[in-house]
């Protein structure tokens, strides 16, 4: 019986340590943190196959987390395939506070701003 009461104490005590070594982690990495009446915007434009896709959108959901109810994922849609929009797609479904939208010349629009800002 001894040896049960050990073999569960020692499964808290890691349990707790896993717990502080994540809470420490997340504060150490994700400084953001949102007040009342201002909200974050994260804008992924993806294109093409998009091979990062997952991962960035996982990023952008760690961020999102840390910065609570107040950070938006938008997914801008510049011609993605049907493997990556189908992977933007299964995001948008299980996260409310994430939206996917077509792109609207974005290229045109962002060399334009680079053409104009360099003059």
């Amino acid at each position: 019986m001894k040896d049960i009461l050990q073999a569960l104490f020692a499964i808290v005590l890691c349990v707790l340590a896993f717990c502080a070594i994540q809470y420490i982690k997340q504060k150490l990495l994700l400084p953001v943190k949102c007040g009342r009446g201002v909200s974050i915007s994260i804008l992924v434009e993806a294109s093409g196959s998009a091979p990062c896709l997952e991962n960035t959108l996982k990023c952008a959901e760690m961020l999102q987390g840390g910065c609570g109810r107040a950070t938006y994922i938008i997914i801008e849609d510049d011609g993605l395939d049907l493997e990556a929009r189908k992977v933007a797609e299964l995001f948008v479904a299980k996260n409310p506070l994430s939206e996917l939208r077509r792109a609207e010349n974005t290229g045109d629009k962002k060399c334009s701003q680079r053409d104009s800002t360099s003059e």
